[in-house]
């Protein structure tokens, strides 16, 4: 089991999907205490657990006992949420991607930059962090794979198949970039994290 050097206690936005995945994750960190868990539904909010769970996001983030918010919501809420946590001042953990598109980036960075004091919000990009993306990072700083002149990346498999009717992601008035969105980022990331900064871009 991972130790934190501090307890830290956390208001998880998103109790569903994903944010199932991170509460059995959290389990496995000694110190990481999740305080309440949001969802808007508050019988939803209340079955999943009738002490944590609550539909009331700004009482929550209120609450000086919370140090941090986790967002792990479909990426069409991550806006609102996130202009509706980050004047709390806490620190923000993001599923990735950020936002949906470059409009809502430049309104969520010109309410970041007119606080007083920002707090760190970190996005969950976790292919960077996966030994052998360390490894080939590791080789190419020392030279051991020369010149690079070419990369190709693939991301295949087939979980579009097994989405439920009511997914999101199956519906283009909330997913319109589709798996450039949820899947392609992880790529984008990883070509920042290994080569540096993209240049040039040709669709």
């Amino acid at each position: 089991m991972f130790r934190l050097r501090r307890p830290i206690n956390l208001c998880l936005c998103g109790i569903g999907g994903f944010g199932v995945s991170i509460t059995r994750a959290l389990e496995k960190i000694a110190g990481a205490n999740l305080v309440y868990g949001y969802h808007p539904d508050a019988t939803k909010a209340t079955s999943w657990d009738a002490t944590k769970g609550t539909s009331q996001l700004e009482e929550a983030l209120e609450d000086r006992r919370v140090d941090a918010i986790l967002i792990a919501t479909p990426t069409p809420s991550h806006l609102d949420l996130l202009k509706r946590c980050l004047p709390y001042r806490k620190a923000i953990y993001v599923e990735k991607p950020l936002v949906n598109n470059l409009d809502e980036v430049d309104e969520l960075l010109a309410l970041y930059r007119n606080l007083d004091s920002p707090p760190p919000v970190f996005v969950g990009f976790k292919q960077r962090y996966i030994p052998v993306m360390r490894t080939i990072k590791t080789m190419l700083e020392s030279g051991q794979l020369g010149e690079i002149v070419n990369v190709n990346m693939v991301f295949s498999h087939g979980g579009v198949y097994t989405l439920p009717e009511t997914s999101w992601r199956l519906h283009e008035e909330f997913h319109k970039e589709g798996p450039l969105n949820i899947r392609g980022i992880h790529l984008f990331d990883t070509v920042h994290y290994l080569f540096g900064a993209v240049k040039q871009v040709f669709a």
